[in-house]
């Protein structure tokens, strides 16, 4: 009798006071300890639960225990209360407390919360007909650390009846940024997660697995969404702590993987204000294999106003391998949703190919229905970076198996596709094309794709389609600006395997300022399909009215600018905007691409429909295909673009330092500083031992480069008119020279000149100042070559010696060894100046196929690569203009190519 009184008197210490119980992580203070895996009783779990408090667990001494209750367990009424799983001896960060449902009846819940901030968490929660968990009436709640429709080792599926977690209050914490507050909710036969009604906002959930095993390599599918968000606003999936850009699904990162229907999904109109970021969506953990969702990846359906991603790296979401899109927006209702900084059919490195098995964005219906989404964002301006890798509001969107962004629908559009890579890795230069079109509109009206800034640009490029397809008869008042299509970030080729933009149906689309290249058919392609001829008044029909194309008369360099000439023919009384393009060749059907937006005027035909065009254009290098658009204008606004023109070429001009003669002309001129200096005398040739095989045809880009002054005599070059007196000439500034007399022929003798160094001149070439006569034969005067003991040659310029140091820099400045002078003490004591570099305009080589032309820029030397066969022969150059070098002389800097 004594025996049961005091276990007795045990038994109600432990349920009615606090009791310590040493936990590895933290000492915890228990209200009341569950010590057996009975139904009901003392030490139960349905007795505990009926106290609230703290609830421990200490059964059969630790380790895995099973708990089947028998009927539903009672609410938990009592706020504040806690059930810790973790607190089982044994515990080391997976659940040991398994509460299996399978006999408590159907449809019943696992643990049912009534009350507020309440905590659940270390548990094991499966085979319940109802939800696992559910919180109910009040928020605050945490659920942290659960196998909820598992089995015990995270391996198989035991789903409960419906949700695995379902909520309908606020301020709820499902999970944490911490591996152990991971909760891994799968295998249940409805959502993973559902979050319901209006009334449950502010919650987060954040590190979950869902849809997966505990390790997130193979699939535990929930029968429904991972995630769904159901009426409820100002949500939160995912997040940005602890998340590792570019690695591993960590901190707030949820997996979302693996589930019957959608990763996350957010339903219905008061579902506004939702944040899905930092999560990896249909791929393993590591973010480098698919584990696809059976449909969407993120859907978004009548609802509005919610944002999946983010414009900084950490909460991007990668959204992947899925089997139906990366993201769908549907319904009327979903407008003004925001798609942002996402990799969508990529790895966690944005260069790889996980693709999703439909379209990478989906906006439009449900379905093809009528009910479409319109005014919703993908991609936008803040943080992108024109010209660099995929940043900020920039979505990579590649290697989708059906369009990478599909818009349909012709009660909904009126959506913004700005600043994305289409087709195009994260770097900007890895092809990863979507497997049809870039961007696909089908019946849909009022999409802007691109912009008028650089940061809106799209690069839709490396497709398996068209970069940009409109078709049906509802598709009109789509604006197509500023995009690449065909080139990467950095112009490079990757063109789309069909046209750059197609048009097969639709009114009034706007194709302006884009970049249009290296599109295997045609840059801009109007139905029927090839190019379209102009008519006469452009009075035929056809998407766009099948505009007319300007006919561009010629493309001439003049003074550093392009001038373009002529002519459209359209609708009369009507303005117009043409835009011109240059690119290095023309398409094989003699109408262009458009590689290099150059700008636009604006024109107005009169009452026949003419109206002609002389514009100046900024000019980047000659050999260029020219070519020109025309966008009908309605008002300001331009409306309705054409096809590409056919192409006229810009002649090049030769490279600074080359000799120029225009045909069937004796005069020669040197190029120099974007000007050409006529060369007025054989003697000056002569002085710069210029020779006539490297005189070239002038292009008509040279002859109308200004005249510059004309070229005198190199400096160090000994001349004599009639009369006995020999000068050397002295060069003082860039464009002022004086002549020295040398006083007698002693002097003349000791510097070791001879006649043959001397240059008869008409008398009327001395006209240069006289400057300080040479009287002693101490040193040469600047411009002269000097050899020391040891055969090292130098220039002697401005009172010092400059280093020729290779053979091929000297012959490139023309030099003659016979010219080169034995160096005097005061020659060699002179201060070391600058190396001297190769000629300006001297053709070079190294060691491998490229060939150079050389550029002094005013700052240093550069290196211009002729980049065709077509230039250099345009151009008049041979192999025998070509010196190979080694290659550690060639310039480091490349300038402009030619």
């Amino acid at each position: 009798m004594l025996m049961r009184r005091t276990a007795a008197l045990g038994l109600l210490l432990n349920l009615a006071y606090p009791v310590v119980i040493d936990h590895p992580a933290e000492a915890i203070t228990c209200t009341s300890t569950v010590t057996n895996t009975n139904n009901s009783g003392a030490g139960s779990l349905r007795t505990a639960m009926t106290t609230g408090g703290t609830i421990c667990f200490n059964i059969g001494g630790g380790g895995y225990q099973t708990i089947s209750p028998t009927s539903a367990l009672p609410a938990i009424g009592v706020a504040g209360t806690v059930i810790d799983g973790t607190t089982q001896p044994g515990y080391s960060g997976v659940p040991l407390i398994e509460i299996n449902g399978s006999g408590a009846g159907a449809g019943v819940s696992g643990i049912v919360v009534n009350a507020g901030t309440t905590t659940i968490k270390g548990l094991i929660v499966n085979r319940f007909g109802g939800d696992g968990i559910i919180l109910n009436n009040n928020g605050g709640n945490t659920v942290q650390g659960n196998y909820v429709g598992t089995n015990s080792a995270g391996t198989a599926a035991l789903g409960n009846g419906q949700s695995g977690i379902g909520m309908q209050t606020p301020n709820n914490t499902i999970g944490g940024t911490s591996a152990a507050q991971r909760n891994l909710v799968s295998g249940n036969g409805g959502t993973g997660i559902a979050v319901t009604g209006s009334g449950s906002s502010g919650n987060v959930i954040e590190g979950n697995y869902v849809g997966t095993n505990a390790a997130g390599t193979g699939t535990i599918p929930n029968g429904a969404d991972g995630v769904l968000i159901t009426q409820a606003p100002n949500n939160t999936v995912g997040g940005t702590t602890g998340v590792s850009v570019g690695g591993n699904c960590t901190g707030a990162c949820n997996l979302l993987s693996g589930n019957g229907a959608n990763g996350a999904g957010i339903w219905q109109s008061t579902a506004t204000g939702n944040v899905i970021e930092g999560n990896y969506i249909g791929t393993t953990p590591d973010g480098l294999s698919p584990l696809g969702n059976h449909d969407i990846g993120v859907e978004a359906q009548d609802a509005p106003n919610n944002t999946i991603g983010g414009t900084s790296a950490a909460a991007r979401n990668l959204i992947s391998g899925n089997g139906g899109a990366g993201v769908s927006l549907t319904g009327t209702s979903s407008t003004g949703n925001n798609v942002y900084g996402n990799y969508i059919g990529t790895d966690r490195s944005g260069n790889g190919s996980i693709g999703n098995h439909k379209m990478g964005v989906n906006l439009g219906s449900p379905d093809g229905g009528s009910s479409n989404a319109s005014g919703n964002h993908i991609g936008g301006i803040t943080g992108t970076t024109p010209g660099g890798a995929c940043s900020g509001a920039c979505n990579v969107i590649v290697s989708n198996f059906w369009s990478g962004i599909y818009i349909s629908g012709s009660t909904g559009g009126g959506n913004s596709i700005a600043g994305n890579f289409i087709g195009v890795g994260a770097n900007g230069v890895t092809p990863l094309g979507n497997v049809q079109d870039g961007i696909g509109i089908v019946g849909s009206s009022s999409n802007g794709i691109g912009g008028p800034s650089a940061n809106a640009r799209n690069l839709i490029s490396g497709n398996g389609g068209n970069g940009i397809a409109v078709i049906g008869g509802t598709a009109g008042y789509n604006r197509i600006e500023g995009n690449y299509i065909g080139e990467a970030t950095n112009e490079a080729n990757m063109g789309n395997a069909v046209s750059g933009v197609a048009l097969a149906d639709g009114i009034q689309t706007a194709i302006i300022s884009n970049n249009i290249a290296n599109n295997a058919q045609y840059g801009i392609d109007i139905y029927p399909g090839g190019p379209s001829p102009n008519d006469g008044g452009d009075a035929d029909g056809g998407p766009n009215g099948t505009q007319n194309f300007p006919v561009l008369s010629y493309a001439i360099p003049l003074g550093g600018s392009e001038n373009i000439a002529g002519s459209l023919n359209s609708l009369g009384n009507t303005s117009f905007n043409i835009d011109f393009f240059q690119s290095p060749s023309c398409s094989s059907s003699g109408y262009g691409q458009g590689r290099d937006y150059m700008g636009s005027t604006t024109v107005t035909t009169n009452a026949s429909g003419n109206a002609s065009f002389n514009v100046s254009m900024p000019l980047t290098i000659g050999g260029m295909a020219i070519t020109a658009t025309a966008n009908r204008m309605s008002g300001s606004t331009a409306v309705e673009g054409s096809e590409f023109s056919k192409c006229v070429f810009t002649p090049r001009q030769h490279p600074d330092g080359t000799l120029i003669r225009p045909a069937g002309s004796s005069n020669i001129f040197l190029v120099e500083g974007g000007a050409t200096r006529p060369i007025g005398s054989g003697e000056v040739l002569q002085s710069y031992h210029m020779s006539a095989t490297e005189f070239k045809t002038a292009t008509n880009a040279d002859t109308n480069d200004p005249g510059g002054s004309g070229l005198y005599f190199r400096e160090g070059t000994l001349i004599k008119g009639s009369g006995p007196n020999v000068y050397v000439i002295d060069q003082t500034g860039p464009s002022s020279w004086t002549k020295r007399l040398i006083t007698n022929v002693d002097f003349f003798t000791a510097l070791g000149y001879t006649p043959a160094d001397v240059i008869t001149v008409p008398d009327s070439a001395l006209g240069a100042p006289d400057g300080a006569t040479i009287n002693d034969a101490s040193q040469h005067p600047d411009g002269t070559l000097v050899k020391d003991g040891n055969g090292t040659i130098y220039l002697l310029e401005g009172g010092q010696k400059r280093l020729v140091g290779s053979m091929p820099m000297f012959i490139t400045q023309r030099y003659d060894l016979n010219s080169t002078k034995n160096a005097t003490s005061a020659d060699v004591a002179r201060a070391n100046g600058s190396n001297l570099n190769f000629r300006e305009g001297a053709v070079v080589k190294g060691s491998g196929p490229n060939v150079y032309i050389i550029d002094d820029t005013g700052s240093g030397f550069a290196k211009r690569r002729l980049g065709s066969v077509s230039a250099m022969v345009e151009l008049g150059y041979s192999s025998a203009d070509v010196i190979t070098v080694a290659d550690q002389e060639l310039p480091a800097a490349d300038g402009p190519e030619i």
